[in-house]
Parts: structure tokens; C-alpha cells; sequence
């Protein structure tokens, strides 16, 4: 055959299931975000969107230099 065969057991979401995230988002993990932390999506009509936060905040990039490797 042209191509060898692999046999082995490959899941994609096992390091995501084993760190918790996926319980996270099925609501099956215990909350520890503080409120005022926490990013809130809104329904509009145009489908769901990020409400808009209070504080904005800025970044300059002010003395910028290339290096290399």
C-alpha cells in the first residue's frame, strides 16, 4: 500500500474535556469568574454580539525596534 496505517487512539477534544472546558460550557463546572469579569453577549437582530464593555483603554507601541532570532 501507498500509505501506512496508524493505529492509535486520536481524540482532538481529550486535552479540552480533561481541563475542564468542555464541562465549563455545558454548565456542569462551578463558577469561579468574578462578576466583574465576566464578558456578557447580548441577543440583537443581527445575532448574538459582545456587550459593549465601560472602560476603554488604548495601546501605543512607542519605541518599536526589529530584532531577530
Amino acid at each position: 500500500s501507498k500509505y501506512g496505517t496508524v493505529k492509535s487512539s486520536f481524540n482532538r477534544f481529550s486535552h479540552f474535556a480533561k481541563s475542564g472546558g468542555e464541562a465549563f460550557l455545558m454548565g456542569q463546572a462551578n463558577d469561579r469568574v468574578s462578576e466583574s469579569e465576566k464578558i456578557k453577549i447580548v441577543d440583537t437582530p443581527d445575532g448574538p454580539m459582545w456587550l459593549k464593555q465601560d472602560g476603554a483603554y488604548t495601546c501605543i507601541v512607542s519605541d518599536p525596534k526589529k530584532e531577530s532570532k
